[in-house]
């Protein structure tokens, strides 16, 4: 597959094409990038209420920061190995997206949370994202 340019930034803007909430709005994808990046890239562009952050990115004191300001939508993309890794504080506070690199087919299940009290979504009703819809993503850093 053809990966979108994006995939080797570390500093963007785009809008959001991914999951069922807020998709296209514009949002700041930050993969590797410090607190002083973030900082000067958010004041040129302060509209912008909504942040990514990758998951190579690691720096929770400068993801707190952004939730201790308040008013934004702090998204965080994690994996089942790293998930754990996120502060709970930021947990409860960040919108997670779980990455499960996996082949499952139609009809295949992914269930999340305690054994009996889980919840089911069935592979094929999701939200799908093509390559070429990052095409319109602006590249800073």
């Amino acid at each position: 597959m053809q990966k979108p340019a994006c995939a080797s930034w570390n500093l963007w803007v785009g809008a959001e094409i991914e999951g069922h909430t807020d998709v296209g709005a514009i949002t700041l994808f930050i993969r590797q990038a410090t607190l002083k990046e973030i900082v000067a890239a958010w004041e040129t562009r302060q509209h912008i209420r909504r942040f990514w952050f990758c998951k190579e990115f690691t720096d929770w004191s400068a993801l707190q920061f952004f939730a201790d300001l308040g008013g934004f939508t702090l998204c965080v993309e994690t994996t089942p190995l790293n998930f754990h890794r996120i502060p709970a504080r930021l947990r409860e506070v960040c919108q997670l997206y779980l990455k499960l690199d996996l082949n499952l087919k139609k009809k295949d299940h992914v269930c999340v949370g305690a054994a009996f009290s889980d919840e089911s979504f069935c592979v094929g009703s999701g939200a799908v994202v093509r390559p070429e819809q990052y095409g319109k993503d602006v590249k800073i850093l």
